[in-house]
This record gives structure tokens, C-alpha cells and sequence, in this order.
């Protein structure tokens, strides 16, 4: 990776030290504030032995580079130019780096333009102060290119057209610079020049370089003052557009996205700052939460426990399964505002089973004591997957119950699994089994709360079966909104998907009405990105 200077040359840029003063090429005395052109006349000809017929940018330049040929005048005349704006950002720069690879000096060449802009194009002066640059940083200064910016526009819409569009020799070849930026480090001084083009070199050199972009402005002492070069924060840039970007993808519960967002645009050690740590941990944790996978959103947070850390830990490490399936049905909402239509029917197919087996288990609690693992092992554990009833230990728990399975097997399509097929798959076939068990010999109370749970159940999983088949069907024909009507449209009574959602949260709250506390707010991690990165990038938050 290369490292990479560039600046515009201003009329400021160069200047020449006569007796102590600073002297402008149009004749202007900048130590003394005041226009003293016959003494810098008188200057020039005491190393040429001539005077310049004509002050100013161009014209003097095209005068000086005529006469840099003489080696012995040049290494005189080199000793007395000073570049106050451009000197002070070189300096800071390789106090870091130590040298650089590239330098892109941007002079102004107005061929067509009217006889007083030309005056000030700052062209030949950029080549002058490139060969100063060699002499003043002997090795420290790989190749210094002088590029010419022709007919410079005021409008500042122009004036990044330009930029953008502008080719850099590298080699025989010449290239886009924006496109010679991408993937270097470049620093670039933003003090020197017409306002418009530093404008579209911040623009560009952000845009492009993101990470990798270095900011530098330069104060000018003034009179008798030292020039203060400074690196700016670029995140008081960048910042505002991440945020919005990932207030986008939060919206949408996009947690992968904003986490590469954040990995391609923030820099490796940035990264591990505490509050972007904790940022990323926060996502990270989102993201293993709408996948499921616990343990890797208790691993993404494990570092850090305090607030609202602390609360996320303890729901993502709960222990009941009614709170998994609560939570559950909390994504089933995000997936549908999401329109991830085809995720939200999978995930509503495993709430109705988990719904099945809490029913199951609240009918027959001794259900969770008699779990055993494909190894044959008993599972304690209720969040353990592919669990697995055999046949005996059912026998010892409820003998009726045993029974009326052996005899409904068939009809139940039961799947016997294990040592001589002597245990039974606990899937949701086998719950459903328990439930009509109960429907037919259980009590008065068993009887009223399985049947009005398998009635609703049913309804809801003929309308799932329906939208899972069509989905299938006609997703690669259908566009997304005729797609979101096809699915209303096949939901019962014209109800909507909302009002599933809602469904399966009444079934949950019938089954286990403990189970109806909020667990753990997604919104939560939301807030607390944004409000992180805004405090930390001195940023207000857009508008919600």
C-alpha cells in the first residue's frame, strides 16, 4: 500500500524571502503587508543579472523556470523560497510516515480563460516548488508530479467534476486519481488554492479513501508567525454519513450489514477503542440473537457488563424454553417488517412447533424428565435440539398415554427412532399425539385447554402450509409487492400478517402466561448504536 500526498497550489503556496521579508511573485511583501515590487525586481537581478519585464503567478513563474537552467543561479535562488502552507502539512506528514511514496502537486493552467485569471494560475510556480521539494527532502519524497487543472470553474459542482475526472501519470500509463487513491493511505492538505477545489479534494479523497483518508489544514501565522499544520477528524465528516447509512440498515434490522459497514469503513485500531468495540460487540450480539445462536451472542458480549450490556447477557442466557420461543416470536416481527417473507414463513413453521411442545409439556410436565439425547444419554437441559422419548420411560410416566401412541402411531406418523426403534422422535408429530391424547381421555380442564389450543393450531398451520407452497411457487415470478398481496390475500378472513404475528403470541400467553414479559427489545441495541457513535463522532442524530 503506497502512501500518498496531494495539495492544491495556491497563490500563497509560493514565496520568496528578501532580506528577511516574504515576497508574493506578484510583489507583494507579506511581512510588511504592503506592495514593494522593485525590490523584489531588484532581487531577482541581483542572482540573474536582469529584472522580470512582469510580476505575478504566471508570468514570473514562466520567467524563473527559463532561468532554473543556470545551476549555479538556481542553487541561490532555491535558498530563498519558502512555502509556508505547503512545507508545515509536508512536515507533519512524514513526522508520521517517515517518507511517501507519491506527491500530486495541483497547479491551475486557464489556457482559455480571461487575461486576469490567468495571471494567478499557479502551474509553472507547482514546478518550481516540485523542484524545491527534491532539494529540501532529499529520499524522504518518492515521485512528485505536478498535475494541471485546466479551465477551473468556480461552481463547486465543477470543480469536483473536475477533480474526479482528472488523469495522474503512473508509469507510461496515466489513470483516474480517484481511482489511484482506492486502497492507498492519503493524506491530503486542504489550505492551498481556490476554496472550490479543496472542497472537491476533501470530497473525494473522503469518498474514496474512506479509512485510509488523512485531513490536513493549515493556519497561516501571519505576519512574523510560524504556519500551524493539523490533522482534522475526518469522523466529523465520515461520521454523518455512517450514521444515516446505519440508521438505514438498523431500521431494517440489517445487523450484517451495518457490522461490514462499520469493519470496511472504520480503521483496524479505531475498531478497538472502547466505544467502537462496544458498538460492534452490540451488533454482533444482534445479529447472533436473530439467527438464534445464543452462544455466539453471549460470546460477542462477554467483555462487557454494564448497562444495557448486563440486561442482554442475562436474557440471551435464560434457561426456558418458553422464553426462547417468546423471543422467537419477537424476530417473527422483525422479519416481517423486514419482508423477508420467505424467513418469516420458515420461522412461524418453528414457533408453531415449539408452541406444540410447550402445549405438550404444560398438559404433561414429566415431558422434560424423560428427554434423552441420539447417544441415549438424559437431557436436563430443556434448549437441548433433537430430543428423543423412549418408549419404556413414557410406559413408567403414563402407561395410558404409551399405549394410546403404540396404537396411534400409524394414523400420528410417529417416527421411531433409536435402539430397536424403541424411542420415539420427539418432533412436533409426537406433540401433537400428547395433545390429542389429552383431547380424548384427559379431564375436563386438560380437555378444554388442548382442544382450544390444536383448533387454533390447526388454522394456523393450514394458512402457513398455503402461504409456504405458493411462496415457493411463485417467488421467482412475482415481484415483492405483488408478492406481499399474494400472501395477504391467502391469509383467513382477510386478515394479515400482522394479525398471525399476534395469533401465536395469544397462544403463547394461553399456554404459559409467565412467559409475557419482554425479554429482549431489539429497538434497544438500535438506540444504543447510534447514540454511541453520535457521542463518540460528535455527531447529532439524524431525524427518526
Amino acid at each position: 500500500m503506497a502512501t500518498i500526498f496531494i495539495a492544491n497550489i495556491g497563490l500563497r503556496d509560493f514565496q520568496m524571502e528578501v532580506e528577511g521579508d516574504l515576497f508574493l511573485p506578484n510583489g507583494e511583501n507579506v511581512s510588511q503587508g504592503k506592495r514593494d515590487p522593485e525590490k523584489l525586481k531588484e532581487f531577482l537581478e541581483g542572482i540573474w543579472g536582469e529584472q522580470p519585464s512582469q510580476l505575478g503567478v504566471k508570468p514570473l513563474g514562466q520567467w524563473l523556470l527559463e532561468r532554473l537552467k543556470n545551476q549555479n543561479a538556481s542553487d541561490k535562488f532555491f535558498e530563498t523560497v519558502r512555502c509556508p502552507i505547503l512545507k508545515p502539512a509536508l512536515d507533519l506528514v512524514l513526522h508520521k510516515t517517515g517518507s511517501l511514496d507519491f506527491v500530486y502537486l495541483c497547479g491551475t493552467d486557464q489556457e482559455g480563460a480571461p487575461q486576469q485569471f490567468q495571471v494567478n494560475d499557479t502551474y509553472l510556480t507547482a514546478q518550481i516548488i516540485k523542484e524545491w521539494l527534491s532539494r529540501c527532502y532529499q529520499g524522504r519524497l518518492g515521485n512528485i508530479q505536478v498535475l494541471r487543472l485546466e479551465n477551473v470553474p468556480i461552481r463547486w459542482d465543477e470543480a469536483y467534476q473536475l477533480i474526479a475526472d482528472l488523469n495522474v501519470p503512473l508509469g507510461e500509463a496515466h489513470v483516474k486519481l480517484r481511482v489511484h487513491l482506492k486502497d492507498q493511505e492519503v493524506y491530503a492538505s486542504l489550505s492551498g488554492g481556490i476554496p472550490a477545489l479543496n472542497f472537491a479534494l476533501h470530497q473525494i479523497v473522503l469518498g474514496v479513501c474512506g479509512q485510509k483518508a488523512h485531513l490536513i489544514q493549515v493556519l497561516e501565522g501571519g505576519r512574523g508567525k510560524s504556519s500551524e499544520a493539523s490533522f482534522l477528524n475526518a469522523w466529523v465528516f465520515q461520521g454523518d454519513r455512517l450514521i444515516r447509512q446505519l440508521q438505514a440498515l438498523l431500521t431494517n434490522y440489517n445487523y450484517k450489514a451495518a457490522i461490514e459497514l462499520l469493519e470496511s469503513e472504520i480503521c483496524e485500531d479505531y475498531q478497538h477503542s472502547q466505544d467502537i468495540g462496544k458498538v460492534l460487540a452490540a451488533l454482533r450480539h444482534a445479529d447472533a440473537r436473530l439467527n438464534f445462536d445464543f452462544q455466539r451472542a453471549l460470546e460477542a458480549i462477554k467483555d462487557h457488563q454494564d448497562t444495557p450490556f448486563k440486561a442482554w447477557y442475562q436474557s440471551a442466557n435464560h434457561k426456558t424454553f418458553a422464553d426462547r420461543v417468546k423471543e422467537a416470536i419477537r424476530c417473527l416481527k422483525i422479519f416481517l417488517q423486514s419482508h423477508q417473507l420467505i424467513a418469516f414463513v420458515a420461522l412461524a413453521d418453528g414457533i408453531l412447533e415449539g408452541l406444540t411442545r410447550l402445549a405438550a409439556e404444560t398438559l404433561m410436565p414429566r415431558l422434560r424428565d424423560i428427554y434423552h439425547s441420539g447417544s441415549g444419554d438424559q437431557i436436563k437441559s430443556p434448549l437441548t435440539p433433537n430430543l428423543f422419548v423412549p418408549c419404556r420411560s413414557l410406559a413408567k410416566v403414563n402407561k395410558n398415554l404409551a399405549n394410546y401412541l403404540k396404537q396411534q402411531e400409524r394414523d400420528l406418523q410417529l417416527h421411531r427412532v433409536g435402539p430397536e426403534k424403541s424411542w420415539w422422535s420427539a418432533d412436533e408429530k409426537f406433540y401433537d399425539g400428547v395433545i390429542k391424547y389429552f383431547m380424548e381421555h384427559g379431564e375436563e380442564k386438560e380437555k378444554r385447554i388442548a382442544n382450544r389450543f390444536q383448533g387454533e393450531k390447526g388454522q394456523l398451520r393450514a394458512c402457513l402450509n398455503r402461504l409456504r407452497n405458493d411462496l415457493l411457487h411463485d417467488l421467482a415470478n412475482l415481484s415483492e409487492e405483488e408478492l406481499l398481496n399474494k400472501v395477504q390475500r391467502h391469509l383467513q378472513r382477510g386478515a394479515n400478517l400482522e394479525t398471525l404475528v399476534n395469533r401465536l403470541k395469544g397462544l403463547l400467553e394461553q399456554i404459559v402466561p409467565n412467559a409475557t414479559k419482554s425479554v429482549f427489545d431489539f429497538s434497544s441495541v438500535n438506540r444504543f448504536v447510534l447514540e454511541t457513535l453520535s457521542k463518540v463522532w460528535q455527531i447529532p442524530l439524524p431525524p427518526s
